[in-house]
């Protein structure tokens, strides 16, 4: 009995040192689990610094587009009001009542461009091999080295280019004019892209310049 009774003391220590064992070591390797290897680490800071690289480089070249970009000028009159304006080329201009002009602060290598509404005087300084170009609703009208006016206040109604003196020649997305010379008017209807042009007398400058009415014989 006595053979007995110790067997089962000590099948019931057995066990309670089993659940004892259990109890520490489980819970250990949940625990180590729970954080990354030491390589996995080592990588994942690595790839967090190699994208902060990237991105900073990639700030670093598209700063100096943003720096190059050139400055945009802007020139209007108001009602009854005319102004005068040199380009940064030294072309002269002048603008009639209720007119714009927008163009850059420093003119590219190749191309000196303007936008314009309104009635424009151009007296254009000639470039070897920089041509001149106005942007006026959906024509554009391109010289060397003249003198012309383009007339375009609304995108939707006939524009008028008239040559002074030099060339010039006019153009929207489909058509292009012939040569233009002095004393030569084309008018273009935007509606239907018709170029239409005529004879023009001309005077060294227009009349609006002076401060005087123009009117056309109908």
């Amino acid at each position: 009995t006595l053979d007995t009774a110790t067997e089962g003391k000590e099948t019931v220590e057995q066990r309670i040192r089993q659940r004892i064992a259990c109890s520490i070591h489980q819970p250990a390797s949940k625990v180590v689990e729970m954080f990354p290897a030491p390589g996995k680490s080592k990588r994942r800071r690595w790839l967090v610094a190699a994208c902060i690289t990237a991105a900073c480089a990639a700030l670093w070249l598209l700063l100096p587009i943003t720096i190059k970009r050139p400055a945009v000028l802007i020139a209007r009159t108001g009602l009854g009001e005319t102004k005068e304006v040199i380009l940064p080329d030294s072309s002269l201009i002048w603008l009639n009542a209720m007119s714009s002009i927008s163009y850059p602060a420093n003119f590219l290598e190749d191309k000196r461009e303007v936008t314009i509404q309104g009635e424009v005087f151009f007296d254009i300084k000639h470039q070897q091999g920089k041509s001149f170009v106005v942007h006026s609703g959906k024509i554009n009208t391109t010289v060397l080295g003249t003198a012309f006016t383009v007339n375009s206040y609304q995108p939707d109604e006939q524009i008028v280019v008239t040559v002074m003196r030099g060339k010039v020649q006019v153009s929207d997305q489909t058509v292009t004019s012939g040569i233009l010379t002095p004393g030569k008017q084309l008018s273009y209807t935007p509606g239907t892209g018709e170029m239409k042009e005529s004879e023009k007398k001309i005077m060294a400058e227009p009349p609006w310049m002076q401060g005087k009415l123009e009117f056309d014989a109908m």
